[in-house]
Protein backbone atom coordinates (compact mmCIF):
# COMPACT_ATOMS: atom_id res chain seq x y z
CA UNK A 1 0.00 0.00 0.00
CA UNK A 2 1.35 3.40 -1.01
CA UNK A 3 1.27 6.13 1.64
CA UNK A 4 0.04 9.44 0.34
CA UNK A 5 -0.02 12.84 1.99
CA UNK A 6 -3.17 14.89 2.23
CA UNK A 7 -2.95 17.59 -0.46
CA UNK A 8 -2.61 20.37 2.15
CA UNK A 9 0.24 18.51 3.89
CA UNK A 10 1.95 17.99 0.52
CA UNK A 11 1.46 21.66 -0.40
CA UNK A 12 3.02 22.68 2.93
CA UNK A 13 6.09 20.55 2.14
CA UNK A 14 6.31 22.02 -1.38
CA UNK A 15 6.03 25.58 -0.04
CA UNK A 16 8.66 24.88 2.64
CA UNK A 17 11.19 23.51 0.13
CA UNK A 18 10.47 26.28 -2.40
CA UNK A 19 11.10 29.01 0.19
CA UNK A 20 14.14 27.22 1.66
CA UNK A 21 15.85 26.67 -1.70
CA UNK A 22 14.97 30.12 -3.02
CA UNK A 23 16.45 31.78 0.09
CA UNK A 24 19.58 29.60 0.14
CA UNK A 25 20.25 30.35 -3.53
CA UNK A 26 19.79 34.06 -2.88
CA UNK A 27 22.13 34.02 0.15
CA UNK A 28 24.79 32.10 -1.78
CA UNK A 29 24.34 34.37 -4.83
CA UNK A 30 23.60 31.45 -7.14
CA UNK A 31 22.51 32.73 -10.52
CA UNK A 32 20.50 31.04 -13.25
CA UNK A 33 21.92 28.12 -15.19
CA UNK A 34 21.48 27.39 -18.87
CA UNK A 35 19.68 24.24 -20.08
CA UNK A 36 21.42 20.89 -19.68
CA UNK A 37 22.37 20.86 -15.99
CA UNK A 38 23.28 17.78 -13.99
CA UNK A 39 21.88 17.71 -10.45
CA UNK A 40 23.47 15.63 -7.69
CA UNK A 41 21.65 15.29 -4.36
CA UNK A 42 23.77 14.02 -1.47
CA UNK A 43 21.98 12.94 1.69
CA UNK A 44 23.93 12.70 4.95
CA UNK A 45 22.36 11.03 7.99
CA UNK A 46 23.06 8.75 10.94
CA UNK A 47 21.16 6.00 9.19
CA UNK A 48 21.72 6.37 5.42
CA UNK A 49 18.85 5.98 2.99
CA UNK A 50 18.87 3.69 0.01
CA UNK A 51 19.79 6.03 -2.88
CA UNK A 52 16.48 5.32 -4.63
CA UNK A 53 14.58 6.53 -1.54
CA UNK A 54 15.99 10.06 -1.70
CA UNK A 55 13.24 12.32 -3.03
CA UNK A 56 14.56 14.92 -5.47
CA UNK A 57 11.26 16.24 -6.85
CA UNK A 58 10.77 18.94 -4.21
CA UNK A 59 14.40 20.04 -4.53
CA UNK A 60 14.23 20.34 -8.32
CA UNK A 61 10.88 22.15 -8.12
CA UNK A 62 12.47 24.53 -5.57
CA UNK A 63 15.33 25.24 -7.98
CA UNK A 64 12.74 25.99 -10.65
CA UNK A 65 10.76 28.25 -8.29
CA UNK A 66 13.97 30.07 -7.33
CA UNK A 67 14.72 30.58 -11.05
CA UNK A 68 18.02 28.70 -10.76
CA UNK A 69 16.81 26.44 -13.57
CA UNK A 70 14.23 27.44 -16.15
CA UNK A 71 12.23 24.22 -15.98
CA UNK A 72 12.40 20.63 -14.78
CA UNK A 73 12.13 19.16 -18.28
CA UNK A 74 14.76 16.96 -19.94
CA UNK A 75 15.95 20.00 -21.90
CA UNK A 76 16.91 21.77 -18.65
CA UNK A 77 17.86 18.82 -16.42
CA UNK A 78 19.94 16.22 -18.25
CA UNK A 79 20.47 13.97 -15.22
CA UNK A 80 19.69 13.58 -11.53
CA UNK A 81 21.94 11.51 -9.27
CA UNK A 82 21.32 10.62 -5.64
CA UNK A 83 23.95 9.61 -3.11
CA UNK A 84 23.62 8.62 0.53
CA UNK A 85 26.31 8.83 3.20
CA UNK A 86 26.56 7.99 6.87
CA UNK A 87 27.24 11.08 9.01
CA UNK A 88 26.86 12.36 12.54
CA UNK A 89 24.49 15.15 11.50
CA UNK A 90 21.59 15.23 9.03
CA UNK A 91 22.31 17.32 5.95
CA UNK A 92 21.34 17.53 2.29
CA UNK A 93 23.77 18.89 -0.31
CA UNK A 94 22.65 19.83 -3.82
CA UNK A 95 25.32 20.11 -6.50
CA UNK A 96 24.43 21.64 -9.86
CA UNK A 97 26.82 21.12 -12.75
CA UNK A 98 26.23 23.23 -15.80
CA UNK A 99 26.74 26.57 -17.46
Amino acid sequence: KVKRLHFLAYKAKVDYWNILIKNLCYLQMISSFEPGVEIIVESYSKRPFDPDNICTKLIIDGLKCGKVIGDDTLEWVSSVTTKSFKAKEENTVVIIKGR
